[in-house]
């Protein structure tokens, strides 16, 4: 029993080793400053991955809350793929996104990182539901209270 026990101490260790080297790797796409060309490519492909597995999913599945949430996963990410190649683009002549942080052979070195919902208006892509049930803050209030 003590040696199953050693063994499998040892694997985990050996195990937490790999994952540190795999971090640390500058393989690792997640590892180093990625400048902003690096991170479109690779969130892109990201996307794309999604949109295809959630096709095939789409012919797997009858929940049809899963297919709601498939159908939307596939036009957001979508939306979003179409949205960093136009950004990609535009980033070659647009003012807004070429500025002196955000230049190709420059890391973004800023404390505050713009993201889409900077340059979206509000509820565009439908990423949530309006509607506020008032009595949910209520029950909230009553159970938060006991």
């Amino acid at each position: 029993m003590l040696k199953i026990i050693t063994l499998c101490i040892i694997i985990f260790i050996l195990y937490l080793f790999v994952i540190q080297y795999k971090e640390h790797s500058t393989n690792y796409p997640c590892n180093h400053d990625l400048t902003d060309d690096e991170y479109i490519d690779h969130m892109i492909t990201h996307h794309e991955v999604a949109v295809y597995m959630s096709e095939n999913h789409l012919h797997n599945t009858k929940n049809p809350i899963l297919l709601d949430m498939l159908r939307h996963l596939i036009r957001l990410q979508t939306y979003e793929i179409n949205l960093m190649k136009r950004t990609k683009i535009t980033n070659k002549t647009n003012i807004e996104f070429n500025d002196e942080m955000s230049n190709k052979n420059i890391k973004m070195d800023k404390s505050y990182i713009n993201t889409q919902g900077d340059f979206t208006k509000p509820n565009t892509p439908y990423l949530s539901n309006t509607y506020c049930d008032p009595s949910f803050f209520l029950k909230c209030l009553i159970i938060y209270t006991i």
